[in-house]
């Protein structure tokens, strides 16, 4: 789609719960995503309409959570609330006016790009570096034959370095553009390199991907860190 796409009540659900799938179970995460989503598409915005219909969706993400394509949420936490928050988050980064979000969206595209790579490598990390992976209600015959049950998914590794899509146009968008970072080392690289946990869990997260994926081997490898020469 354009990025000049209208924001429909359909496209406003889709891309809410993507969100929620994307973050992997990180408020942090979600936010960087959806303030992402605000910078790519400065024209959308969130009426009031839109927010009930939006809220109706707890019974749905609180599915999404139980057949675990979204880690589970606190018990503290109910999913409606959680559901209100990040809808109030959405509406936040749809607050500015178009003029300023463009404005905004150029100033701040590289350090958004930047952070939207770090939470994903170090998401995908935090379930990759467990012996079962990630949690999945279903066994399916061929687990990691697709992602919705695959336990060794990396969302880095799947969405941005192969190029898979992710079921919205922004999101390809803003995976496309971090695909083309990694492939034109240069400074944007190196920053999303800088964070010392990044720049570990990078490496493992490829690594445990193509163990248990070898027909769609990731190729790519994070340059390593220059050694000085005595």
């Amino acid at each position: 789609m354009s990025p000049n796409e209208p924001l429909t009540l359909a496209l406003a659900r889709q891309v809410l719960f993507l969100s929620f799938r994307f973050s992997q179970g990180s408020p942090e995460a979600q936010e960087v995503l959806l303030m992402a989503v605000s910078l790519w598409r400065p024209q959308w915005s969130l009426d009031e309409e839109m927010v009930q219909a939006l809220e109706q969706l707890s019974p749905s993400i609180g599915h999404l959570a139980e057949a675990g394509v979204h880690a589970s949420f606190p018990s503290t936490t109910p999913v409606h609330d959680e559901l209100r928050q990040f809808i109030g988050s959405m509406q936040a980064a749809c607050a500015f006016p178009t003029p300023v979000r463009r404005r905004i969206a150029e100033e701040a595209r590289d350090a958004t790009l930047v952070r939207v790579a770090q939470v994903m490598i170090i998401r995908d990390g935090r379930y990759l570096e467990r012996e079962a992976g990630r949690p999945r209600s279903s066994r399916a015959p061929h687990p990691c034959s697709h992602p919705s049950t695959d336990p060794f998914l990396s969302h880095f590794c799947h969405f941005v370095l192969l190029g898979q899509t992710s079921g919205a146009a922004v999101f390809d968008e803003l995976f496309t553009e971090i695909r083309s970072i990694c492939n034109e080392p240069g400074e944007r690289l190196q920053r999303i390199l800088a964070d010392p946990l990044t720049a570990m869990q990078l490496p493992r997260v490829i690594q445990v991907y193509n163990r248990h994926h070898p027909t769609s081997l990731v190729a790519w490898l994070p340059p390593t860190p220059a050694t000085e020469q005595p």
